[in-house]
């Protein structure tokens, strides 16, 4: 499983897919040595946790930058890299926009 699977899960509102990729990429995570924050992704998504949501970005996102702005929209941003910038829009809900962003970002750091 990837991180494109798991963006797809996300935008689509799949709880069932959401949990299950999380997981998978934890698990494979943890046998190359790594982290991979599932259960923080899991409370952002399912529970709008905008704590969880900033957990996810410092684990995965260390030294970036985040906002979640009064429309609910969030982006994160790579402050070592001015307009590095990845946003996204959940209407009523914060939290699970700001960890869209984070995965977005994730994403594009991982491409070759």
């Amino acid at each position: 499983m990837t991180i494109d699977k798991l963006i797809e899960a996300v935008e689509a509102g799949d709880n069932d897919a959401v949990k299950k990729i999380s997981q998978a990429i934890a698990s494979a995570a943890r046998d190359k040595g790594q982290l991979f924050p599932s259960h923080d992704v899991l409370k952002a998504y399912s529970f709008d946790s905008t704590d969880a949501a900033r957990a996810v970005c410092k684990t995965l996102l260390p030294g970036w930058a985040w906002n979640i702005d009064a429309g609910d929209g969030a982006y994160v941003e790579n402050r070592g890299d001015f307009g590095l910038e990845y946003s996204a829009d959940i209407p009523n809900m914060p939290a699970r926009s700001l960890l869209l962003a984070i995965l977005k970002a994730k994403q594009a750091e991982e491409q070759p």
